[in-house]
């Protein structure tokens, strides 16, 4: 009932009135009003109002008279309402607003990410200065080390070298004690005695049949040899013989060894 009174209320606002009524006699469209019996809301008024422009579709009025603003056109009408505190422009800012917001936020983001890479990069490159300090220090260290390594390998090659010119030199002393030792030990072996520069023979101790008796014999000789270069050689000793001078230890040493030497071939 509403629906169809509300249609042929607005066809009655927009249609334009016939030219053999009078304006008297035409019925005026603010009489034709129910609001008293049924008052209606703005939304639902609207709502009525669209309802009846696409059911009686726009109506032309005169030529002479301009078509009434108020009558919603077909476009107007396939829009969906708006509510009565909303506005187009309240939409854009609405929209603006939340692009800015959206926008501020995802910057905000970005900038407390590019703040974490700042002092993560940071602490990297102090991280790195460090290690770089280290590995300086180390490879100073290395160089150090491998200087005195150097130089100790340059000392053992000295010491190395002065240890063999002393062993030869303590085999150098070493040996004429070898062979005075021989001397001295072997004449009581042999039973040749030396009292006052005279040579006494006696009985031997040691026996041809005796392991050590070839030993013996080899130190014999090899004193025999030795005296024999140090003290000049035989001639030497013949001139000690007739001046009876015993005073050179290498002449005496040197006929005791051939007394040695004697008595064991004899053995």
């Amino acid at each position: 009932f509403f629906v169809t009174m509300a249609s042929a209320a607005t066809a009655a606002a927009c249609s334009p009135a016939p030219s053999n009524v009078s304006s008297a006699t035409r019925p005026s469209a603010s009489n034709i009003s129910y609001e008293a019996f049924a008052p209606r809301s703005s939304a639902q008024i609207n709502r009525l109002s669209r309802l009846a422009t696409l059911t009686a579709g726009p109506m032309a009025r005169s030529a002479t008279k301009s078509i009434d603003v108020s009558c919603p056109s077909l476009v107007e009408c396939m829009t969906p309402p708006m509510s009565s505190d909303t506005s187009p422009n309240s939409f854009m800012d609405t929209s603006l607003d939340s692009v800015v917001s959206s926008t501020l936020n995802q910057t905000l983001q970005e900038t407390s990410n590019l703040t974490n890479l700042i002092k993560h990069a940071s602490s990297l490159k102090f991280a790195l200065r460090a290690s770089i300090n280290i590995a300086q220090d180390i490879s100073n260290r290395h160089a150090e080390l491998l200087r005195h390594s150097g130089e100790l390998s340059a000392a053992a090659d000295r010491l190395q070298q002065e240890e063999e010119v002393l062993t030869k030199h303590a085999h150098d002393v070493g040996l004429p004690l070898v062979h005075y030792n021989a001397v001295d030990r072997i004449g009581i072996l042999v039973g040749v005695l030396v009292k006052n520069k005279v040579i006494v023979r006696g009985l031997a101790k040691i026996k041809v049949d005796n392991a050590e008796f070839p030993e013996i014999l080899d130190e014999i000789d090899d004193a025999v040899e030795y005296f024999s270069r140090e003290s000049g050689g035989p001639a030497i000793l013949l001139q000690a013989e007739r001046t009876k001078d015993w005073s050179n230890v290498a002449v005496d040493y040197y006929r005791r060894a051939l007394a040695f030497q004697e008595a064991a071939l004899f053995l």
